[in-house]
Order: structure tokens, then sequence, then C-alpha cells
């Protein structure tokens, strides 16, 4: 705060104030001698500075030239408090500056209220408050000297009261008269008169006064046992406030930032507000129509938020505008933080939101020329190609072990003398990859072995043939498209890709005060990386994106970021929101508008408005929207983990046919050494020799089995004898050759 003061004396006064602990509070307090002289030049200086709490202790007319001279410069309004130490402000006309909202405190300590019998000569002399002491000093000093008349002797002779009399000498009956004066306690102009034993005046009351649209109005009084005490509530200082609103005209500041502020095309012609649009004018066009006040629309120079400079401290852009007073709202995509909270107020956030990342639409991979091998994995294919060979390997082995696989050929000749395996290596391949290829084959297994391995394979079969056509069909109709990032922490893993925001925003400060590891890891690679990856405004960083080469990601608000996908059908939002966070209208610190346009916000909220202005701008004032876009569940390869349990029971099936064909080579053995009536082990021998041949033929002698072509040999034999009967005809001699050959 800065220190007005008129003369010598003031400085004294004010050296109480001086002895204030105020390295305490962190507060800087400017000294400075004021005069009937030129002001404006220190009073700039003093705005540059951001100074708006002064004290001032001069006369009247002195004070009304400062007031005069500080609104040339703007500095009489809602942001500028002035503590008038003077109780004689009511002695000066200050209309001029009751509409200002200018906060000027004063104190008076002649109290008409109190001293109703004054009121008369209060009215008809204007009194000042220095007249008003003399005046009570001396009936004080008459009341004083009144009660001093009884005492004859004691009372001074008239010749003896000469000033010039006592110049090196105590006046005799000082000491008598002060101690009456302590004992006197009465009503004057300046209110009740009591002297302490110190002789200083106690038991005051002073008025503290305001001034208001009405004039200096008491709003509380301060007594030496008191203190201060403050009767204006809140309530109605809200009413003055909002009074004070209404057809006034307000600065608000903005940048221009699609769809908050816009310039309207085509713009010829249009001025002043009539040239912006967007959500935010919308919105300070409602709340203006709420609280019935005037404003005009005003771009920052620098087209920024605001950042603080390391070395002098000071903020640009919004932030700065609103710490030097140049304007009373900001109205953008302003967030609300905390650094921002040290220098300036926020009203209550009209939207809420968070960072997200803006990243460019991965491109749909063409089809690959082997796409139909993609829906088993790698391992599978081979596994399947494994178990195909061991299955076909293993009915070959079970069929040459098995016994009743081997049978007489279906020929027409009467004792063929073999009986035929079918199941040879080649047609034991063919019966499994036919089965596979759901076609069938002319072989079929007869044991009781081999038809188990043969059902165990047809149902192993099923599953994978019915997976891959599942899973195919899948893959053939959804486009894979493939994100190289998913979330935050996949970017900063990587270093291909890079990332950055706009330089002073909200969402650098959070990556820059952030303590949480993923975060300080991705603000260690922005703040070192080069060329820089910051952006002067979030354009230039969505147009980073839409670039093919270097690949960069944009940090953004997700309000903005989801406008920005609206329109821009080749970006898209990755992963969720960073963080939670709000937007708000920012004032100068301790605007008194900050309340009203909160009620205002809340209002407007409640009201659904605030959500129009949102679909609208965000939905609805789209040129060409994008396609919708199906949402489409990703295959995924069929692994391992899918399709194991069809081979186990693969395995199972091999294991049951294995025991099973054991048993039939065992049971068929020692049916044929006891029809043979040779020796069991040599039969085994045998028969496991001619098993494992491989070089052996695939027919050999029966072993009492019936011939499966008796009606075959039957309708030979009737031939035969039908031709020995009569002489045969032509055509009876071409059935004879048929059915012989």
């Amino acid at each position: 705060m800065t220190l007005f003061y008129g003369s010598d004396e003031g400085l004294i006064k004010l050296k109480e104030i001086l002895k204030l602990p105020f390295h305490d509070h962190d507060i800087t307090v400017n000294v400075q001698r004021i005069g009937r002289h030129d002001l404006r030049p220190l009073l700039k200086d003093i705005k540059n500075q951001g100074e708006s709490n002064f004290v001032v202790d001069c006369d009247v007319a002195t004070f009304l030239h400062l007031l005069n001279q500080a609104q040339e410069l703007s500095m009489v309004s809602h942001y500028y408090h002035y503590l008038f130490i003077s109780m004689d402000l009511q002695m000066i006309n200050l209309t001029s500056f009751q509409d200002s909202g200018v906060n000027i405190t004063t104190f008076k300590l002649i109290n008409p209220e109190r001293n109703k019998k004054f009121n008369d000569l209060i009215e008809n002399f204007k009194i000042t408050t220095g007249e008003a002491l003399v005046y009570d000093a001396l009936l004080l000093y008459s009341k004083v000297l009144s009660n001093l008349s009884s005492f004859e002797r004691d009372r001074p002779d008239k010749s003896d009261l000469d000033c010039n009399k006592f110049n090196n000498s105590s006046f005799p009956f000082g000491s008598l008269i002060s101690g009456k004066m302590r004992k006197m306690v009465f009503e004057g102009l300046t209110g009740r008169v009591i002297i302490d034993k110190n002789g200083l005046r106690k038991d005051f009351y002073l008025s503290i006064l305001e001034l208001t649209r009405e004039g200096l109005i008491k709003i509380g009084y301060w007594t030496p046992n008191t203190g201060v005490k403050i009767m204006r509530n809140l309530t109605q200082y809200y009413r003055n406030v909002i009074g004070s609103l209404r057809n006034k005209t307000l600065i608000v500041t903005t940048i221009l930032e699609d769809p908050y502020v816009m310039l309207k095309q085509p713009n010829d012609g249009l001025e002043g507000n009539d040239k912006f649009e967007g959500y935010c004018v919308d919105l300070i066009n409602e709340i203006a129509k709420v609280l019935k006040f005037n404003f005009t629309i005003r771009l920052v120079e620098d087209n920024t938020y605001g950042v603080k400079d390391k070395l002098t401290e000071k903020w640009s852009g919004i932030i700065g505008e609103l710490i030097n007073l140049k304007a009373d709202l900001a109205v953008s995509g302003l967030t609300i933080s905390h650094q921002r909270e040290e220098v300036i107020d926020f009203t209550k956030p009209f939207m809420n939101l968070g960072i997200s990342i803006l990243y460019k639409k991965p491109v749909a991979n063409a089809p690959d020329f082997f796409s139909f091998l993609t829906p088993l994995s790698f391992e599978v294919w081979i596994y399947m190609l494994a178990t195909y060979i061991v299955v076909s390997f293993m009915l070959f082995v079970l069929a040459r072990f098995s016994p009743y696989e081997w049978a007489k050929p279906t020929s027409c000749q009467r004792d063929p003398g073999v009986v035929v395996n079918e199941f040879t290596i080649m047609n034991s391949f063919w019966f499994t990859i036919g089965s596979l290829m759901q076609q069938g084959c002319e072989t079929m297994p007869r044991a009781n072995s081999t038809r188990i391995l043969s059902g165990t394979w047809w149902f192993f079969a099923l599953i994978m043939i019915s997976s891959y056509t599942a899973n195919l069909a899948a893959f053939l109709t959804v486009e894979r498209m493939i994100t190289p990032i998913e979330n935050a922490d996949d970017l900063s893993k990587q270093i291909e890709i890079r990332y950055g925001s706009v330089y002073g925003g909200s969402t650098m400060a959070f990556f820059r005060e952030s303590k949480i590891t993923t975060y300080e890891r991705m603000w260690a690679s922005m703040e070192s990386a080069q060329p820089t990856v910051f952006v002067n405004s979030s354009k230039q960083g969505i147009n980073l994106v839409k670039r093919a080469s270097p690949k960069y990601a944009y940090l953004m608000e997700s309000t903005s970021l989801e406008y920005t996908v609206q329109r821009e059908c080749d970006l898209q939002q990755v992963g969720g929101l960073l963080d939670s966070k709000g937007y708000g209208i920012a004032t100068p610190r301790n605007s008194p508008y900050r309340d009203p346009v909160s009620n205002a916000i809340l209002k407007l909220q409640e009201e659904g408005v605030l959500h129009k202005l949102k679909d609208y701008w965000w939905k609805e004032k789209v040129e060409k929207k994008c396609p919708k876009e199906e949402k489409k569940d990703v295959a995924n390869e069929l692994t391992m983990k899918n399709v194991g349990g069809i081979f186990l029971l693969l395995v199972v099936g091999l294991i049951i046919s294995l025991i099973t064909v054991t048993f039939e080579f065992v049971w068929k053995t020692i049916q044929k050494a006891e029809q043979d009536r040779g020796s069991l082990c040599r039969e085994f021998i045998n028969q496991l020799k001619f098993a494992f041949n491989c070089k052996a033929s695939k027919q050999k002698p029966p072993s009492n089995i019936k011939s499966t072509s008796n009606h075959c040999l039957n309708k030979l034999s009737s031939v035969e004898g039908l031709i020995s009967n009569h002489t045969p005809s032509i055509k009876e001699l071409n059935v004879y050759e048929k059915f012989s050959n």
C-alpha cells in the first residue's frame, strides 16, 4: 500500500502505521508526500506497480485534488481503496465519484445521532472536526472554571492571567485545573468527553463511513474498548454491488480461440462486440442480461493466457491485463489453477474438463495376401500340422495292428486267397485330410480302435474348423487399425512421437508442477526437446498433429479436443482424462463483481442455458459433420489357450485307440494260434513281424475270415449251370464273360 501525507504533522501521525508488522503479511509500504501540484506522474508510477490501496492524511482540498487527478488515470474504480484519515470528508462534494464504485473509507467524530441537542448547531454551521474539538475543549475549561468559582481563595485573579507572565514558569493553577478536568464528564459536540489520568481522551466514538451511490453512509463504528464493528451485512453489500453494475460498461478481455471467441466471417463493416462470436461471447451476453450491465470485448495484445516471467515476476497475457486492472472480466477458455488464484480471482466454473491427448487416426491396414491365416496364431498352425501327421501315422499303425482292419477284397473272385488292409500310409493321410476338410473319404475304419481314433479326429476337426470359420469371418469384416499409443504412459515410454502443449497455459503448468512419475517424465521430455514442442496456440498444435511427419501428439483440454474431433475427421482422442479442472471467468483480485457473476453462472447452469450453448457450438454449429463410425469389436487371433482343450481331447482319443488296438491284436492272435494249433508266442512274433514290415504287401493270407463276396460266387455258379443246360446266345456269352472276369 501507499501512504500519502500532506504535512510533517501528517507524517508523524502515519509513523504509528509504519510501526505495524507488515513484513509478517508480505506487504510493501510506500510513503509519498502530496500537495496541490501535478500528481499524475506519481500516480502513474504507482499504477504501473500494481498498487491499489492508499492511506491518505491531508486536508480535504488536497484529497479532492488527489481524487480528480487519479480519476484521469482510471484509478477511481472498484479496484482502488482510499482510507482517508481526516474526519472532514463530508465537508466536500463527492457526487462525481459516487457512481464510480471507488472504495473510499473515512471516519467521523461528530455524530448528530448521539448528540441531538447540538443538531441545530451542526446543521446551521458547517463545523469541522477541528472546530468541534476546540468547542468541546473550551466547554470543558469553562466547566472546570465554573467548579472553581466556589473556592474564592483559590480563584485566580484576572490580572494574573497573563500568558506572557508564565513563559519561564508553570501556571500555578494548572495542576488544579487539570485535576478537575480528569474528573469532568459531559456531552459535547464530539460526543462524551472523558479525560484519563494521563490527560488523554478516552471512551470516544468514531463512525466509519463509506462512499456509495447514495453518498457517505455509516457502515460501522470504532471505540477504544470494542475496536471496529461493521454493521453492514453481506446481503446489503451484495445489493449495493448489483446496483452499481446496472448500466455500467465493463471491459472484457479475451483471446481468439475456437469455439470460445472467434471473428465473424465475413466481418465487413462490423465493429465493437458485433464482430465477435462464440461460446464465451454468448455466455457473457447471457450474464449481462441477468445482471443488466454493458460490456466491451477487447483482445489481448499478445493473444496468450499469460505466464509469469521468472526474472521480473510479472505476468503477461490475460492474467497481466487483470493484475494491471486494465480489464474487469476475462472470459475465455481460462483454466482455474492455484498459481493463477494467487494473483487473480475466479468465479464458479462454467465448464468442467480435463487434459487429454489429441492424435492422428491410424490408417486402416491393407488386407494381407495371406490374411486367411490370421484367425489362428502361428503356434496353432504348427500344432495342427504336427497333429495331422501324428494322427495319420497312428491311424496307419492302428490299422496294421488291428486284425479287424484286414478283410477279403470286395471282388467277385471265387477265393482271392488274401485279406486286404485299406489303410495304407497314403490312404491314412488322405483319410485325415479329407475329414479335416469335411469332405469324407471312400476308405472307412472297421476296427473299434481305428473308429475311436477317427471319431476323436472328427470331433477335433469339427471344433477347429468351426473356430477357424467363425474367427475368419470377423477378421475379413473388421478393419484392423493399430494405434501406437493408448494412454499417457505409452506416450512417455516412446521417443518416436513428439508431444507438447500451449506455452504458458494451464496444461503446461500441470505437467511442470505434477509429482506423478509418468507426468514428471513427460515434462522432462517436453522441456528438453529441441526444437521446442510447445506451441503458441491450439490451432498451431492441431496443425502439427495433422502433419504426417514428424509424428506429434498435442496435449490439450478435453473440451477443445472434443470440438476439434467433431470437425477434423482424421483426428481422435487417445486415452481418458489426465486430470480434472474447470473453466472460470477471471476478475482482478478482490473484485466486487466476482460473486454476482458466480451467482449468474449458477442460475444459467440450473436453467440449462450453459448446456444448450455447448451443444450449439460443439455439435450443431458444424459445417460438415464427420461420418459416424460403427463400433466394431476387434477380433483376436485364437491361441493355444483358446483351443488347447481340443488338442488334449485328441491325445486322449489316441491313447484309447492304442489300448483298444492292443486288445484286438492280442485277442485275434490267440484265436489264430488256437485255430492253427500252433505256438502262441510264434504267432505273436509272426504277426508283429508282418505289422512292422513296412515293405510288406498290403495283403496277407486270410485268417478264418468269411468272404465278403459270397453273393458274387453264388451268382457265378448260377450262370455256369445255366450255360451247361442250353446253347448260349451271343448276349449270354457276353454276360458269362463279364461275370467270369
